[in-house]
């Protein structure tokens, strides 16, 4: 939901965690499994490499 009348900054706080920080759901059951940071960055590097563009989260699905 946005304020017409109130100017709104966002940040980027999460930007570039650690390479072994984990990633996962708190619901259970997930659609993803749990990753690193680390490993999501390869996976980005590599679909890149051999597609041309990012796949992203799909690589991750159960």
């Amino acid at each position: 939901m946005t304020n017409a009348r109130k100017e709104r900054y966002s940040i980027a706080y999460f930007l570039c965690p650690a390479y072994d920080a984990l990633i996962g759901s708190h619901r259970e059951p997930s659609m993803y499994r749990k990753f690193t940071f680390g490993e999501y960055r390869s996976q980005v590097q590599e679909d890149v490499k051999k597609t041309g563009h990012k796949i992203g989260l799909p690589r991750f699905l159960y």
